[in-house]
């Protein structure tokens, strides 16, 4: 319960025909598929890849100001990098 938050103030998103963060799980890649121990993080486009909503809730944060969960900022010497 959010006291003293009048109802409707925190969320106002717009129903799009996806689920509430999908477009999130596709821009940060956050993609998991069943497996006999459980789910595991896998690339889109491995067979039986599903949008991984639990990493994303488990990771990012939901932003009033943007309507959308963010990551938030990574110490640099953190960040990823990728090599050709």
């Amino acid at each position: 319960s959010h006291r003293g938050t009048p109802p409707g103030s925190t969320c106002n998103t717009t129903w799009t025909g996806q689920f509430p963060g999908q477009a999130e799980c596709d821009e940060y890649g956050f993609y998991c598929r069943p497996t006999t121990d459980g789910y595991e993080p896998c690339p889109a486009d491995t067979p039986g890849a599903m949008h991984d909503f639990n990493r994303l809730y488990r990771e990012g944060r939901w932003d009033p100001a943007a309507q959308r969960m963010a990551l938030p900022a990574r110490p640099h010497h953190l960040k990823e990098t990728h090599q050709p």
